[in-house]
């Protein structure tokens, strides 16, 4: 005795698209996102953002695990972020720097971009340099940039190395200090000192280098394995002096730097 068995068509779409569905749910990864700590779905962050490397990319570049909404949290001012860097004088002659030039500047000619645009243009000015007996060398553009924005993206930057050297988050009552080199003449003289002494203490381990776009310094403190001592470079400048600390003895609340 045979059987003849008709399937509906419409039994057998709804089983695939249930196969498929499933499919997808078991290709999603759980985890804990390094830069909220919150458990879930998660997707991985590249650290730094893709954005900051010409084509090609390197093949060393780093990625973490990261929630959804921390992956798209930063993006803007990664975009503001790149835009002066690039923008300055002093960048000029990197290799990574001038290729990404022209694709920064098509950035800013975007509909979505004009009104980022029309502020970052407002935040340059022309300026001359002088030598110190006051013998005309130039003329070049200042960016007068957001600050707490660039260290957004430096604080994102060191939380994704630091689970990337550790294995492990920056832990909650731990906090990443940022300090601008452009700020460092500001500081307070003992902190000044010892911000300038492990610099040069950092300074004497070897680079993690990503191509002539990306660098960092990574020194562990010997006082326990959540303290540690970052310098961050892009395009060629030293920008960032980093390190991480309990949140107690965080700049404005200690005279000195801890250890």
């Amino acid at each position: 005795m045979s059987w003849n068995c008709a399937v509906n068509p419409n039994a057998k779409s709804g089983i695939k698209a249930v196969m498929t569905h499933r499919k997808k749910q078991a290709k999603k990864k759980v985890g804990r996102c390094v830069f909220c700590g919150v458990r879930g779905p998660i997707t991985r962050e590249h650290i730094p953002a893709k954005a900051f490397f010409p084509s090609p990319l390197p093949s060393n570049l780093i990625t973490v695990p990261s929630c959804r909404k921390c992956n798209s949290e930063w993006q803007k001012d990664e975009d503001y972020f790149r835009l002066c860097l690039v923008a300055r004088e002093d960048t000029k002659g990197n290799r990574s720097r001038d290729e990404l030039f022209p694709t920064v500047k098509r950035s800013l000619t975007r509909v979505d971009a004009r009104g980022f645009a029309n502020k970052f243009l407002n935040s340059l000015a022309e300026v001359e340099e002088f030598t110190p007996a006051g013998i005309y060398v130039r003329s070049g553009v200042s960016v007068s940039f957001e600050g707490a924005r660039l260290d957004r993206v430096a604080e994102k930057v060191i939380r994704g190395l630091f689970y990337l050297e550790t294995g492990r988050r920056v832990p909650p009552d731990y906090r990443v200090a940022i300090v601008h080199q452009s700020r460092v003449r500001h500081l307070r003289p003992a902190f000044r000192t010892d911000l300038l002494g492990f610099v040069a203490m950092v300074l004497e381990t070897k680079p993690r280098e990503f191509g002539p776009a990306f660098k960092y310094w990574y020194l562990p403190s010997p006082n326990g394995w959540a303290r540690s001592h970052w310098i961050l470079e892009f395009y060629g400048s030293r920008e960032f002096y980093c390190f991480t600390a309990p949140i107690i003895s965080a700049p404005e609340n200690a005279a000195r730097l801890p250890t």
